[in-house]
């Protein structure tokens, strides 16, 4: 389940934290979180200071396959261009 997004009326955006992570605003960036526990985050993915690097943290119950794959499906419209 997608964590729940706070508010920064400063920035006029939505904020989730990533625990220093992740440092760079991407669309891309998002934690899914356990159904029953919103405090435990499950997966983090988001883009680093680097901007061409990015982060993945993952726990049970996903597997590398699992987290790699749901990783790389936020990112599917960025790795192909059509011509």
């Amino acid at each position: 389940m997608g964590k729940p997004t706070t508010v920064l009326e400063s920035l006029e955006a939505y904020c989730l934290d990533f625990g220093g992570r992740v440092a760079a605003a991407s669309v891309k960036n998002f934690l899914l979180s356990h159904p029953d526990d919103m405090d435990k985050t499950l997966m983090l993915f988001g883009r680093t200071q680097d901007r061409q690097v990015y982060s993945m943290d993952y726990a049970h119950p996903f597997t590398p396959v699992q987290a790699f794959a749901i990783a790389l499906s936020s990112m599917d419209s960025h790795l192909v261009t059509f011509d």
